[in-house]
C-alpha cells in the first residue's frame, strides 16, 4: 500500500511539472541593458540569451549592444518562464544572470564586471613616468592587446576593461623597462609599474673647478639611442632614462672629454675640461604680486650667493618689479613686504624672471603720519590715534616727528594730539601713504592778527577823536 502511494505521488509531481511546462511555454521579448561598474553603457558587448526548448534542449541567440548599451531579443521561445543571460566583453565573460520572464516586454539592467583599469608607471625615484608606452595583453580564444601613453601624472587609463588577468609591459625611450602581470578585479583597479628608469646628471667643470655653462653633453646608449643637452651652470640633467650602458661625451669650444656609465640607478657623473672658463652675466628680475593680481610695490628684495653673502638689495617699483645683473650661479632670493616674507632658491643660467605671490588677505599698506610744529620742526611724542568705522584700532606716538602703521585697505580717521591742540584727517588707504599734520600758525593767522591790531589802533584813534570833540562841544 505504501509503495502504491509513493508511486502515485511521484506520478502526480511529474504531471504537475508537465502541466506547468505546457502552460508556461511561450514567446518573449527581452531588452538587455549592459552597464559597467560605474553604470556607464557597455557598447559593443555580445549578449547571449539561452532558453529551454524541451527536456535537455537549450538553445541560444546572440545580439550586440548598441551605443547606449542595449540589446533587444524578439520572439524568444522558452518552455519555462526564465532565461539565462551571458554577456561577453573583449571575449571575456563579464556577467551571467538567470532572469524571470513575463508577458509583454522584459527589461533587465545587468551590471558587468567591467571598469577602468589604470596603470601607474613610475621611475626608480617613484616619480611619475611621463610619456611612456604601456601595452596591456590578454588571451581569451585569441590574443588581444591595447596600448596607451602615460600622462603627466604617469597614468595610462584603459577604459571599460573586463576583470581578468593581464600582461603589462612598459616602454620608455625605445626600451622595455617593465613586464608584469595584473589580476584585475573589483578591489584591485590600479597597477603600479615600477620601471627600470633612472636620472643621469652630468656635471662639467673647467681646470680650476668652475662650473661651465653652455657645454654640450651627448649621451648614447648601447642600442644606439642618443640624446643631448647643454649645461646650465655646469650641469646637464637627463631625466628618466632607461637602464643600460651609456657613453658620455662633453665638448665646449675646442675642449673635449668622454667617459662611460652603467645606469642601474640614478647617477651623477663629473667631467673636467682643460680650459679656463669665464662666467657669464644675466639679468634677474623679481616680480612681486598679490594673489589677486595687484602688484606688490615697495617689497624688499635681498639676494644672497651660495656662500650666504649679500650680492644685491632693493625694493620693487610701483609695478612690483626689481631687476639686477648677476653672474651665473646659485642664489637665494628673499622677498618681504611688511610682515610677509618668502624665500626661493635659484640657479641663474640665463635671463630669468621669478615671481613671488603673497596672500592678498594679508595685504597691508604703510601709513606714515608726519607731525610738525612751529617753523616746521618735528613734534616729538605727539599722540596719534587711528579710527576705523568710528572705533579706535591703533595708537602710537611720534618718534622724530613720525608715527608708522601697517593697515589693511580701507578708510581711516587719523587724530593727532599735541599739547592742548588736536588735528585730524581722513585718509583712503589703497597704497603706501604719507600724510602731514601741522601744529603751527600759518601766514594767514599772522595776517589776521596784524589786521586785528591795526583795527584796534584805528578804533582807539577814532575813540580819542570822538572824546575830544565831545569835550570841545561842551566847553563851547
Amino acid at each position: 500500500m505504501k509503495k502504491t502511494l509513493v508511486v502515485l505521488a511521484s506520478l502526480l509531481v511529474i504531471l504537475l511539472c508537465c502541466l506547468t511546462s505546457v502552460f508556461a511555454s511561450g514567446t518573449y521579448t527581452l531588452v538587455i541593458e549592459a552597464v559597467d561598474k560605474e553604470g556607464d553603457p557597455l557598447s559593443g558587448a555580445w549578449v547571449r540569451v539561452t532558453t529551454l526548448y524541451g527536456p535537455d534542449d537549450y538553445r541560444s541567440s546572440y545580439e550586440e549592444t548598441n551605443a547606449s548599451g542595449f540589446a533587444v531579443f524578439n520572439d524568444v521561445y522558452s518552455s519555462i518562464p526564465s532565461a539565462n543571460v551571458t554577456i561577453y566583453w573583449s571575449s571575456v565573460e563579464v556577467a551571467y544572470e538567470t532572469v524571470d520572464l513575463g508577458d509583454g516586454e522584459n527589461s533587465f539592467v545587468i551590471v558587468c564586471n567591467v571598469s577602468d583599469l589604470t596603470v601607474l608607471a613610475q621611475d626608480s625615484e617613484d616619480n611619475p613616468l611621463i610619456g611612456a608606452d604601456v601595452t596591456l595583453s590578454w588571451e581569451r580564444d585569441i590574443p588581444q592587446s591595447l596600448e596607451s601613453t602615460t600622462n603627466d601624472q604617469g597614468l595610462a587609463v584603459f577604459q571599460q576593461m573586463p576583470y581578468y588577468e593581464y600582461q603589462v609591459e612598459t616602454e620608455c625611450k625605445n626600451r622595455q623597462v617593465h613586464d608584469g602581470t595584473f589580476d584585475f578585479n573589483d578591489s584591485a583597479t590600479t597597477y603600479i609599474a615600477d620601471c627600470k628608469v633612472h636620472d643621469l646628471d652630468v656635471k662639467v667643470f673647467d681646470k680650476e673647478n668652475r662650473p661651465i655653462s653652455g657645454a654640450e653633453v651627448l649621451i648614447s646608449r648601447d642600442d644606439e639611442w642618443k640624446a643631448s643637452e647643454f649645461t646650465g651652470y655646469g650641469t646637464a640633467i637627463f631625466t628618466q632614462l632607461a637602464f643600460g650602458n651609456y657613453s658620455i661625451e662633453v665638448s665646449y669650444e675646442s675642449a673635449f672629454n668622454t667617459t662611460a656609465a652603467q645606469l642601474v640607478e640614478s647617477l651623477v657623473v663629473t667631467l673636467h675640461l682643460n680650459i679656463t672658463y669665464s662666467p657669464r652675466t644675466f639679468e634677474i628680475t623679481v616680480r612681486a604680486v598679490w594673489d589677486d593680481g595687484k602688484p606688490t610695490s615697495g617689497a624688499n628684495v635681498i639676494i644672497l650667493d651660495s656662500l650666504g653673502e649679500v650680492v644685491s638689495t632693493g625694493v620693487t617699483d610701483d609695478n612690483g618689479y626689481f631687476s639686477d645683473l648677476l653672474t651665473e650661479g646659485e642664489y637665494v632670493l628673499n622677498v618681504s613686504k611688511n610682515d610677509l616674507s618668502k624665500v626661493e632658491n635659484l640657479t641663474l643660467t640665463n635671463n630669468t624672471m621669478i615671481t613671488f605671490s603673497f596672500d592678498a588677505t594679508q595685504r597691508t599698506y604703510a601709513l606714515i603720519v608726519e607731525v610738525t610744529g612751529e617753523n616746521w620742526a618735528p613734534v616729538e611724542g605727539a599722540l596719534v590715534e587711528v579710527y576705523l568705522n568710528g572705533s579706535l584700532i591703533f595708537t602710537g606716538e611720534t618718534i622724530n616727528g613720525a608715527a608708522f602703521f601697517n593697515l589693511q585697505e580701507g578708510t581711516y580717521r587719523v587724530v593727532v594730539s599735541a599739547g592742548d591742540e588736536q588735528r585730524e584727517k581722513t585718509v583712503e588707504l589703497g597704497e603706501d601713504t604719507r600724510i602731514s599734520i601741522v601744529f603751527q600758525k600759518g601766514a594767514a593767522s599772522e595776517l589776521l592778527l596784524f589786521i586785528l591790531a591795526v583795527l584796534g589802533v584805528l578804533a582807539a584813534i577814532v575813540l580819542v577823536a570822538w572824546v575830544r570833540r565831545l569835550i570841545t562841544s561842551k566847553e563851547a
